[in-house]
């Protein structure tokens, strides 16, 4: 976990190019939902960019919304969420 840690605060989009993989099950390029996620990044909407991808992270594993709602996750800590979806898919394959 602490590798996951150290890349995602220095490359978030590395990251979030793992769990769009995840998410699209090895169908979804990898390259272009980074690039997509770092131009949103840009523009200062990475959170609500990656929040579409937690939800189908979240609906793919049967995870529950808890404690908060998974906007506001995104939002307060963009790099804490993008870690606890990649630590949470790999205790669920």
């Amino acid at each position: 976990m602490q590798g996951i840690r150290l890349i995602t605060s220095v490359c978030p989009y590395l990251t979030f190019r793992q769990i769009a993989k995840i998410v699209g099950r090895g169908n979804t390029s990898c390259r272009l939902t980074g690039a997509t996620y770092e131009l949103s990044g840009l523009t200062g909407l990475a959170c609500l960019y990656s929040y579409f991808y937690r939800g189908r992270l979240r609906g793919q594993y049967n995870l529950e919304e808890a404690p908060i709602h998974d906007y506001l996750v995104h939002f307060c800590c963009e790099a804490c969420a993008l870690c606890q979806e990649y630590h949470r898919w790999a205790h669920h394959i």
